[in-house]
């Protein structure tokens, strides 16, 4: 089945805007490929793609490269958008590229006992579907829990102290709906072990910001029915 999930990962690439496919093209000439890993939604969804059918468009592109020098390395990109991941944004039409170094990783830079690795990357993601990455000199995939998950049609938390529980609540609740996945045990004990009412405002602020502000409702109504 990876054999189909790869194909997929660059067929969607492909259909990237060429403004898109040129910055990438550029990033692969600076880095050598097996320092390129694609995380996150771009490689779970384009898994979701092959596995449910899904057809929901793969509209943005979160790029890690494993290096300690990403500064120095990209001055020759545009500086003025920054990621939530503390690295360089590219914003294009109907897409967006998020593209990192590990120096760059808040998880990382924030817990200085642990490696910087791609394994502690994607362990210090929110959400289990999330934390799943795809290398491109060598067209492995690196999942912590994120392949079972997929399977069971299931979302969870990764819990670690570091996690922020406005966005990840909601970020658990938008995702379930868009994959129509199931919230699982660690997500239901997230919610009830950190939601407070004094949480909406966070909340609210966090999915304006994400430009879908109109879904509070629907997200403080799911919510409730984990917490009842």
């Amino acid at each position: 089945m990876n054999k189909y999930f790869k194909r997929k990962i660059k067929e969607n690439i492909r259909n990237m805007p060429i403004e898109a496919q040129k910055d990438f093209n550029k990033i692969k000439e600076i880095f050598p490929l097996n320092k390129i890993n694609i995380l996150g939604g771009f490689t779970r969804d384009s898994i979701l793609q092959v596995l449910y059918g899904y057809n929901f468009p793969v509209n943005d592109l979160d790029i890690l490269v494993e290096t300690k020098d990403f500064e120095n390395q990209t001055k020759s990109f545009p500086q003025e958008n920054r990621s939530r991941f503390g690295g360089l944004k590219f914003e294009y039409k109907n897409f967006s590229m998020d593209f990192f170094g590990l120096n760059q990783i808040f998880y990382l830079r924030d817990n200085p006992n642990l490696n910087k690795n791609l394994e502690n990357v994607l362990k210090g993601c929110d959400l289990t579907t999330s934390a799943i990455g795809f290398n491109l000199r060598n067209n492995t995939f690196h999942s912590v829990h994120a392949f079972r998950d997929i399977y069971r049609k299931e979302i969870n938390v990764n819990p670690h102290d570091y996690l922020k529980i406005a966005p990840t609540i909601s970020r658990l609740i938008l995702h379930s709906d868009k994959m129509n996945f199931r919230v699982g045990d660690s997500g239901i004990k997230y919610v009830k072990e950190n939601y407070s009412s004094e949480l909406d405002k966070e909340i609210k602020e966090f999915l304006e910001y994400k430009k879908v502000g109109h879904l509070f409702d629907f997200v403080k109504g799911k919510v409730n029915e984990i917490i009842l």
